[in-house]
């Protein structure tokens, strides 16, 4: 699990980045990002009631946090994320949700700067 210092939990944290942040989505994953003053990346996960039940919506968030926790190192810390899932995320496995969700920091850009997280991020690839 994240510790709390990297956790996007408020509602008014949430409203700002969707509001002001910019958007880059992969298939079933939409990613909201925002520069941040602090040190660190914070993390939020959103998923739609569109989607199953709370039961699925839950595992969906438990895969999506999980997949975050790992590959963390991989972020550039500068700036607040929200992983949102979209309609069909529930018909995927956890390790082709990795990878949507590696695409879509890398269609940002949003890479760590670090040579040998991009060097691990390929091989993961």
């Amino acid at each position: 699990m994240l510790e709390k210092y990297k956790r996007l939990i408020k509602r008014k944290e949430f409203a700002y980045i969707y509001k002001n942040g910019e958007t880059k989505f992969y298939n079933c994953i939409k990613l909201y990002y925002i520069p941040t003053k602090l040190n660190h990346a914070r993390i939020g996960f959103s998923v739609n009631n569109k989607i199953g039940d709370a039961v699925l919506r839950n595992k969906i968030k438990r895969r999506l946090r999980e997949i975050v926790r790992l590959n963390y190192n991989l972020l550039n810390q500068k700036y607040n994320y929200i992983f949102k899932a979209l309609n069909g995320i529930e018909n995927l496995t956890y390790w082709e949700m990795e990878e949507q969700l590696l695409c879509v920091i890398k269609k940002a850009k949003l890479l760590n700067d670090n040579s040998q997280n991009s060097e691990n991020f390929k091989e993961k690839q």
